[in-house]
């Protein structure tokens, strides 16, 4: 990449205008109106993911010395546009449709959503410039905001696991587990705009601000890989019962459980839990190995979701085919026997 400038400017350009189309193509579903935060939501994530990317850009057209440092002001702002601006208000606006379906909960109102909507869909510019060009009064005003929208957001989750009416399953784990990221993630930014502001030492910046950002990307890796394990079997119990699969091995009607292994879905969230609590700490504690730890434990886990999610309902066809096909030999049996005795 180095060598190559052009193939990298070329590329940085063509994945904006990939983008770009993206989000035009987006255009017209995320239109409707009237379907409150979820919608809203989506269509400021989308903005964001435009900015995102014509940001990113600039990546390929001006690679100055010591642009990729972790803590240069462009590469910070770039990471919380793209971790709370695109994929941040993306999961808070669809959680506003996930939860309360797969937690099977009615709550009273949705204005914690709403207002988590709102105030990060504007505090996120607020802090982005601010990291662009330093200021504490812009720093503050935006990192109030932005943990004023987490805050709600945290707040509707509550809201949802009050208001259930199934009891605590796997679901659970990962959203919990999730939220506990996010938590960390707004402490650590927290301490991270205090010491940036403040007469503190460069070393606790560059203690916490890389923390809160691991802790984003755990964050939202957390609560992908737990809907997963809800939105993949939904679809393919759907498609299943399209081709005549009305049952599982147990003879029961078909359900959701039926399409994914139990036992590799508490393992995947076992990783998770571990990829999430060591790249903390190493982070934090300044540990390589904690961090090595947390990467490689969270591919894993997501390695295993991938062939669970996958392999659950081609076993559930090969299961059909092989009952079909011996109810058939069978028929074909009873058949035969029945011609010999005649």
């Amino acid at each position: 990449a180095t060598s190559y400038m052009v193939i990298v400017q070329i590329g940085g350009v063509l994945a904006t205008v990939a983008v770009c189309i993206a989000a035009w193509n987006l255009s017209r579903p995320l239109s409707s109106t009237g379907k409150g935060a979820p919608i809203i939501g989506l269509r400021m994530a989308v903005f964001y993911l435009v900015v995102t990317a014509a940001f990113g850009i600039t990546y390929a057209f001006n690679r100055g010395a010591f642009w990729f440092d972790m803590l240069d002001n462009r590469v910070l702002a770039h990471a919380h546009l793209g971790l709370l601006g695109w994929l941040g208000l993306a999961y808070v606006a669809v959680a506003e449709k996930l939860w309360p379906m797969f937690l099977l909960a009615h709550r009273p109102h949705v204005r914690a959503g709403e207002r988590a909507v709102v105030t990060l869909s504007i505090g996120v510019p607020i802090l982005a410039l601010a990291m662009l060009w330093p200021s504490k009064v812009l720093t503050c005003v935006g990192a109030v905001v932005v943990l004023a929208g987490l805050g709600f957001h945290l707040s509707s989750l509550a809201s949802v696991i009050k208001h259930r009416r199934r009891g605590l399953e796997l679901l659970h784990g990962f959203v919990l587990t999730s939220a506990a990221c996010l938590v960390i993630a707004a402490i650590t930014g927290g301490i991270g705009v205090i010491a940036s502001v403040g007469s503190f030492s460069a070393d606790v910046s560059y203690r916490f601000i890389p923390a809160e950002v691991l802790a984003l990307i755990l964050w939202l890796a957390l609560a992908v890989i737990g809907h997963a394990h809800k939105i993949v079997p939904f679809i393919s119990w759907n498609r299943l019962r399209d081709m005549g699969i009305m049952t599982g091995r147990d003879g029961r009607p078909l359900l959701f459980a039926h399409l994914v292994n139990q036992d590799l879905a508490r393992a995947t969230f076992a990783l998770a839990a571990l990829a999430a609590a060591s790249g903390i700490a190493g982070t934090l504690g300044a540990a390589p190995l904690l961090v090595r730890v947390s990467g490689i434990a969270l591919g894993a886990a997501g390695a295993i979701a991938i062939a669970n999610l996958v392999s659950g309902p081609l076993l559930m066809i090969k299961w059909h085919n092989q009952q079909t096909s011996a109810e058939n030999s069978a028929a074909v049996d009873k058949d035969t026997a029945h011609v010999s005795n005649q």
